[in-house]
């Protein structure tokens, strides 16, 4: 793994999650392939408000986009994303905790890294275009038959369902490199923007947001009519 992450080489583990930066143990084993897979890194998703801990608030500071809502996408490129993310300490020690979301980003720049070219043409040489899936992908900026609507997100006080990102201008229109990654583009948290029958993909239910529900969401009109 250090040869491909060698950012997240000898880590340093928070002594509790609640403790400042610098109040580390060293980690007692190595971050593992079977704990990527496995989603057992040892940092992800807080189950506390935002800025609840020190280490949300520098995740937040550092705009990595991996531990609260995935909206707006982190600025940073894969290479300097996983740099950054390389200067926290983990939450737990590795192996020893299930958290989600932050384990599919690096498990994209090590895909990236490992296959020597982007994860968006990868996915497409090795899954969609040999399933025949032309209309999907992580933009849809150059698909001839897309039926996507906007990203929505609730608004907090009136609950009311509002746009954050259109289709034809914004994010999903440029593209995973014309938006400079992030989470919504890049991992296993994509709902990637398709129109094929044959083996639509949906990681973020769209049915979250037409049932009601509050997180955000890529909706296809076909989705609509399920």
């Amino acid at each position: 793994m250090d040869d491909l992450l060698p950012e997240l080489a000898n880590r340093r583990v928070l002594r509790s999650l609640d403790a400042e930066l610098d109040d580390t143990v060293p980690s007692n084993r190595p971050i593992t392939l079977g704990g990527l897979l496995t989603f057992r890194l040892g940092f992800g998703n807080v189950l506390a408000a935002p800025n609840s801990y020190p280490i949300q608030r520098t995740e937040a500071e550092l705009r990595l986009a991996t531990i609260g809502q995935p909206w707006s996408p982190t600025p940073h490129t894969p290479d300097e994303w996983i740099r950054l993310f390389g200067t926290l300490p983990l939450m737990h020690q590795p192996g020893e905790q299930w958290m989600y979301n932050t384990v599919a980003q690096v498990l994209g720049v090590l895909l990236e890294r490992a296959a020597a070219k982007p994860l968006e043409e990868f996915l497409r040489e090795r899954i969609f275009d040999p399933l025949g899936m032309h209309d999907t992908g992580f933009s849809v900026s150059r698909m001839a038959n897309w039926n996507a609507w906007p990203v929505f997100q609730s608004e907090t006080a009136s609950r009311r369902k509002a746009p954050i990102d259109s289709v034809a201008a914004g994010s999903w229109a440029q593209g995973i490199h014309g938006r400079r990654w992030g989470r919504l583009a890049f991992t296993a948290s994509i709902n990637f923007a398709a129109s094929d029958n044959k083996a639509r993909v949906r990681l973020m239910s769209p049915t979250m947001i037409v049932s009601g529900g509050d997180s955000v969401s890529h909706v296809t009109r076909s989705d609509t009519k399920e």
